[in-house]
């Protein structure tokens, strides 16, 4: 099975699940940027899933470092660019890949590369993600959403 069957097979699957920003898995220009798309381009449209290897994988991390997003406009109504979220690189290049390939393996009995791709933490290219610290109420909060909280 090659890259874009199983990509077309896996966006079937989950196109009305939710994170439809995944796709839609298509060749009109209009959806090339989406993740799915780049993931197919990126990697080889004619490339059989169980020739797909780590540098191809890292090969997708490193393009998709290269996007920015949009960060407002500066005092002179420029735009302002920033680095894409590290979690939006895992997102949609390692998690994304893992999907697609996982998919195929369980539900076509597609076989994979063997040893398989290395997913997850121990990936030179997957980035590590920040978690955000839990947010504490403080009395002087609580007391403010007390105040303003509707009578229940």
């Amino acid at each position: 099975m090659r890259l874009w069957e199983a990509a077309q097979a896996w966006w079937e699957h989950v196109k009305f699940g939710d994170e439809p920003d995944l796709g839609p898995f298509s060749d009109d220009p209009q959806y090339a940027d989406r993740p799915i798309n780049r993931l197919v381009r990126i990697i080889g449209w004619d490339k059989y899933v169980h020739d797909i290897r780590n540098p191809d994988l890292q090969k997708l991390i490193d393009e998709r470092r290269k996007d920015s997003k949009r960060s407002g406009v500066d005092d002179d109504g420029n735009p302002l660019f920033k680095p894409i979220a590290v979690r939006t690189i895992n997102r949609t290049t390692t998690r994304l890949l893992r999907r697609v390939l996982f998919f195929v393996r369980d539900n076509y009995g597609q076989a994979l590369h063997d040893p398989p791709i290395t997913f997850g933490k121990f990936l030179k290219g997957q980035m590590k993600e920040k978690k955000r610290p839990p947010w504490v109420i403080t009395p002087r909060e609580a007391v403010k959403l007390k105040q303003t909280s509707a009578p229940i």
